[in-house]
Order: structure tokens, then sequence, then C-alpha cells
């Protein structure tokens, strides 16, 4: 039915009786490929992260279905009629080295072997295996659920059926009031199909929505004509054996665990997901609900890896794409090399048209399991707009934001997703504003990503900063649709298409940056020199003549000057430091990130210029001369990590992490010292 219903760049091999594979050749180090089970939107992107970071990588990617990898995102949208599904397909890069096995299910895993056999019996050894084998449907165990037209809508082959389905059935019951059971019900309306949807938990999206927003979203549905039986549990399929039938029971209703009877022609489940484990269970690799990985994504067992739907992270599964995409760029970067690349856990959040309402969810939201969650809510009705309903709530924990959802367009979506994934402390104000309007932040502050920094994520599905975005500016994308097809941003769910545009129409940051990071940069080299200067520098004599009215000398021989020049670099230091916090913990609002840098470097450019003042070129003696060697390092790396910050752009991207972290922390590190030495500095100034 679908053109992705074909194989393309598909290896067939003939069995071999147990034989190794040699599509890949294997060099004499004896380096296998790295293989990858599933063909999913997490497995591909896995793929291309690797293949980016070492092209030359051998790589075999198998996937069971028969289609070409493809966005599982969107299916409800092919099932609606509203998408072709050939614009569903995921872009894989065209090297020879990748090997592409579709239609071909992996059986086995030997680990002692590190191989692999799939269905046709081929062998296939790996230098590590990624198994990304994402979920199935969730199928409760109820009477008559092998009646015929019960369905499940989790992949192509599902949306095949059920739009072949659609034009003859005419009542529908779908199970599971969740985003996918949402999505599945307006779908199936589109000839004019009676369709109710049951849900078992008290109100619909539970897990992304309070009961508010949820009475919200019921509104939207029923005034879709969907009928919703919330609270109810489906307790059995009613079926009947037709005349024309196999033997086999049709399905003819849906009896509800309280009782009620609805006559249906056709059932689908959406209720929930399993994840994909039976491959991992069967080679003994260690399992909860999924295959439990560590922070850099490793099973129980050396060089196996899974990402995804079907992996189990610190007792939990994502059941979203976006934490499966973020899973499978910090593995990408651990197969690299970089093992400071560490997987740390997901925030659920979800930013999408449901039944045509815009539902966002992001964070904690359930105060069900965490009562420390505080809650503050805005609600409007639009007269304007068709008494448009509009509800955001926002949850604070020790007053930091924590989680946010919201029912209804949100200008501020995206500053308040970066708020959440930050834990931004929220100042009374703010909660307070928000309350009266709705607003959290200023116009600043909302959807303009043009200020926001290189590493703020634009595109949480494919785990794309401002930065990877701005590449692709750079590179002559002029247009959202050129952006999207070069980074595959904005593809999935199509919530970052908005910020696209801001930064499309917009100055990328290449080139509004470099007024500030210049500066940095500058500012950074210039107290490089002073401090080489200083050292270098032979101190400045004492005058040979007391006759003089003034000279040099006096400013650290006379006690006032000496004091002056003493405090006013004390000053400027401890100013300094209070900056400093500022850029890690956000306690002033005003003026940008790299403006307070800069404000920074420039403090520190001042301390070198007073130190010269106070000491002449002094080093000093014994607590003296350690003071001093400890301030002019401190100095010293200070500026090297400014010269690393504010000209990032002619280093490469890992030898900038690896400087910037280094000098970063050895700025942070040599400054404890300081403290106690220049307490004892003063202490033996005053009492001698």
């Amino acid at each position: 039915m679908f053109a992705l219903n074909r194989k393309a760049s598909v290896i067939e091999t003939p069995p071999d009786d147990g034989e190794v594979s040699d599509e890949i050749a294997v060099d004499s180090n004896n380096h296998y490929p790295i293989i990858v089970v599933g063909a999913g939107p997490v497995g591909t992107h896995f793929v291309n992260k690797v293949l980016s970071q070492n092209p030359q990588q051998d790589v075999l990617l198998f996937g069971d279905e028969p289609y070409l990898p493809y966005d599982r995102v969107r299916l409800s949208n092919v099932l609606a009629g509203t998408l072709n599904p050939d614009l569903l397909q995921l872009s894989l890069p065209a090297e020879k080295n990748l090997q592409q096995h579709y239609n071909c299910l992996v059986t086995s895993i030997d680990c002692q072997a590190k191989s692999i056999i799939d269905d046709t019996g081929n062998v296939h050894r790996f230098s590590s295996l990624i198994l990304a084998t994402g979920s199935s449907p969730h199928i409760p165990d109820i009477k008559g659920i092998g009646c015929k037209r019960v369905y499940t809508f989790r992949d192509l082959r599902d949306a095949e059926a059920l739009i072949a389905r659609s034009a003859r059935s005419r009542r529908i019951v779908v199970i599971g009031g969740g985003l996918l059971g949402l999505e599945t019900a307006k779908a199936m309306q589109r000839w004019n199909t009676h369709v109710t949807v049951v849900q078992q938990a008290p109100h619909l999206m539970n897990r992304q929505l309070d009961s508010k927003a949820a009475k919200l979203l019921l509104n939207t549905v029923t005034g879709l004509g969907i009928d919703v039986y919330l609270n109810s549990g489906v307790g059995e399929i009613l079926g009947e054996v037709s005349s024309d039938s196999d033997g086999r029971k049709t399905v003819v209703g849906v009896k509800l665990r309280n009782g009620t009877i609805l006559d249906c022609d056709t059932v689908i489940f959406a209720a929930g997901i399993t994840p994909n484990i039976a491959l991992a269970v069967d080679a003994k690799i260690n399992v909860g609900r999924g295959i439990k990985v560590d922070e850099h994504l490793q099973t129980s067992e050396s060089n196996i890896y899974a990402i995804g739907e079907c992996a189990e992270y610190n007792k939990q599964v994502y059941g979203l794409v976006a934490p499966g995409i973020e899973q499978a760029s910090v593995l990408a970067e651990n197969i690299a090399g970089n093992m400071n690349a560490r997987y740390l856990g997901s925030i659920n959040a979800s930013a999408l048209k449901v039944v045509g309402e815009d539902v966002f969810s992001i964070g904690e939201i359930d105060t069900e399991v965490d009562r420390s969650l505080k809650t503050y809510s805005y609600y409007k009705t639009d007269t304007d707009n068709s008494n448009t309903d509009y509800y955001r709530c926002i949850f604070l924990k020790r007053n930091r934001l924590v989680g946010a959802l919201a029912i209804g367009a949100w200008p501020e979506q995206a500053a308040v997703r970066r708020a959440v994934m930050t834990k931004q402390r929220m100042l009374p104000w703010r909660v307070w504003s928000f309350c009266k309007t709705g607003n959290l932040f200023g116009e600043k502050e909302q959807d303009n990503a043009n200020h926001w920094q290189n590493s703020a994520t634009i595109c949480s599905c494919k785990a794309l900063t401002k930065g990877d975005i701005d590449k692709s500016i750079c590179a002559g994308c002029d247009s959202v649709e050129k952006v999207m097809e070069r980074t595959g941003a904005g593809t999935m769910c199509g919530s970052c298409q908005p910020l696209l545009a801001g930064l499309v129409e917009g100055t990328p940051v290449s080139i509004a940056r470099d007024s500030s990071f210049s500066l940095i940069g500058g500012g950074g080299l210039i107290a490089v020199i002073l401090v080489a200067v200083f050292i270098g520098f032979d101190p400045i004599p004492y005058a040979s003549t007391v006759q003089l009215d003034f000279s040099i000398d006096e400013l650290w021989r006379d006690s006032f000057y000496k004091q002056f020049t003493g405090f006013s670099l004390l000053g400027a230091s401890v100013l300094g430091l209070l900056l400093s916090l500022r850029k890690r913990f956000d306690l002033m609002a005003f003026m940008t990130f790299n403006s307070w840098r800069l404000v920074h470097v420039s403090l520190g450019i001042l301390c070198l210029l007073m130190l010269v003042l106070h000491t002449g070129f002094r080093m000093g003696d014994n607590l003296n001369l350690w003071l001093m060697i400890n301030f002019t390092s401190l100095a010293f790396i200070g500026a090297l990590a400014g010269i690393v910050i504010g000209w990032d752009k002619l280093l490469g991207v890992k030898l900038y992490q690896r400087l910037r972290s280094w000098f970063t922390w050895g700025h942070i590190i040599s400054f404890w010292p300081l403290p106690v030495l220049l307490g004892f500095h003063i202490v033996s100034v005053y009492y001698f």
C-alpha cells in the first residue's frame, strides 16, 4: 500500500550454517563492526551520530519490518490521511560501510562470542552491539482478545490494516485515553465513523495532565463527537461467529468492568507499551521492566548497550522518542571515545497538538506521587477567539521550577522548557506575575531563540542545540524547510518549528555572538599578557633620593597608598567572586549571561593592574610569596578559560570541550587557597 513498503540497500545473504558473515571485512586487528538492532528513530539517530563522528566506522543496521526506517511519531497523521507516508522516511548516511538489513529478525545473541544470529541463520560478529528494539503495544489479558477486527496501533503495518478497515467500520472503540489513543480516535473519524474512547484512569492523558487540564481536553474531545468513558476498564471483548467466517469470532461489542456494553465492529488497543526485552532475556542480560543500563548506556554485558524504549535507566523506562534520541547521542559519544559523556536521565516532555488542541507538559507534575510540589495555575477564556480556553500550571519544589503543563497556546513554552531543564529558581514576583498574566518571563526571554546560548536545546526530539541549527544556517540553509531537511529538526513532533523560523529570520549566533565572545577572548589574552609581564618583570626599584615630591615607590611604601590599593584589590576580587556565583546560580535576572562573563574578565584585568600598583612587581617572601603564586595562577588559568570560551570557533568541538573543562575547573580549584593565604597576609600586616 505504501511506497515505504519496499526494501532498499538490503543485504540478503544465504544461510551459512552458522558460519560468520563476511559482508563487512574484518581487519587484521580483529575489529568487527558495530551492530544496531532496531531501525526506528532511535536506532537510526545513533547510526547518523556515530558515522558523523567516524565516517570510516563499519555499521550493520537490522530492522525486522519490511520498510525503510520511518518516523513513528507522525503515524497518526498518516492514519488520518493528512500526511503522505513517503514523508515519514528517516535519512541515513550514504556510506558504503553502512549495511542495512530490513525484514530481517535478530533471533539470538551470543555474549561470549560477541555475535548475533539472524532469522536466516547467518552469524554476525560485533565489536559493539546496540539494542534499540523499541517496544510493543500492551495487550491486556482479557476474554475475547483473539476476536477478529481487534487491532493495535504502533507501527506502519498497523496503520495499513487500520486504513483498510476504516472505510468499512461504523462503530469503533479505542482502548486508551493517552496521547496515542486520542490521536487514533480522531484519525478513525475520517469516514464519519462513530468512535468511543475507554480510559481506565480518572482523566485523559493522566501521565501528562492534571485533572483541570484534562477536563478542558475532554471538552475538546467530546466536541468532536467522540464519546469518552473514564474510570472504565475493559472486562471482555464480545464476539460472535458469523456465517462467512472461518470459525473465529468477530467483534460485536466491548463489555466494561461496570457491566456497560458498547456496541462496535472494531476495537483498537492504544493502552501503553511493553519494552521488547526478549533478546536480552534469552542472552541472560540483566533486565527489569526494560533492559537495565548504566550512565554509559551499557548493559550487564560489556560492549552491549541498550537505548530507547527498550532501555531501563535508574528504574525508569521512557515511553517517548526524545529521551531515546538523547540516549543515542550520549552513546555515540561514548563509542567515539568520549567517556565524559554520561546519560543522567531525561525530563519527560511533550508539546503536541492533540485532537487539534495545543497540549504541553514537561517535568514533575504528579502531586500524588510527590506531595512536596507546590502548584500555581492560570486560567482564561478568550471571548474574542471563539471562547478558547487557556490553562497553565507550574510546579515548584523548593522554589525551583520542576514541571509545567498547559492547554492552549503558550508563547513562553520554549523558555519554560529551558527553565524546567535547569530547575530555574522562581522568585516570588515571577510567580505572582504568572498567576495574574499566565506568563513567567518577559518578551526577550520567551521564544526568541536568537538570545539563547549555543548549548540551549532547540529540538529535543533530535537533541539539536541552537549551535547545531546556526551551523546549518551558516552553511546556506535560508529557510525552515532547508534547515529541517539538513538537520532533521522539526520533523518529529514539529513543536520547535516556530523557534526554527525565528532563527532563520533572525541573525545567526555565529554572527551576533562575535561581539561579546570576541571581547571575552580578547580580555583573556590581555590578562595572560599581564600575568606574564608581572612574573617576568624585575621589581620597580625604590627611589634613590627622598627629595622628590612624589615617586612611584610611594605606592608600596606609604601605608595609605598601600591600604588603598590593597583594599581596592580585595574589593575587585570579592566582586569577581560574586559574579562567578551569579553565573552558576542565576541570582540576578538582568544582563545577558555573556555580559556577566565579560564583566568578570574585566574585573580580573583590573585586579592584575591593582596588583602591580600594590606590589611594584614584587613577589614577596614566605606566605606572601605563596599568596602571589596562588593569585597569579588563579588569574592565569581564568584568563586561559576566557580565551577558550571566547574563541571556541578556532578549536574543534572535542578540544574546546576538553580545554574549557580543564581551565574552568582549574580556575575554581585554584581559588580555594586564596582566602586562607589572604587572611594570613592581612593579619600579618596589621599585627606586625
